[in-house]
């Protein structure tokens, strides 16, 4: 990949992560605990939800 590309594909992972942190965030405590993720760990699972994993 080039570096542009590298960029373009680091930019889109950040948009991603920051609109799953945004859903989950306004999620209740009782939805986080259902789908078995607590308020601390939405910023990671942001990440990796965009990242594809």
């Amino acid at each position: 990949m080039s570096r542009f590309s590298d960029f373009l594909t680091g930019v889109s992972e950040r948009y991603k992560a920051a609109r799953y942190n945004e859903v989950l965030t306004r999620m209740s405590d009782r939805q986080l605990v259902d789908i078995g993720l607590s308020r601390t760990d939405i910023p990671r699972h942001a990440r990796d939800m965009a990242r594809g994993r």
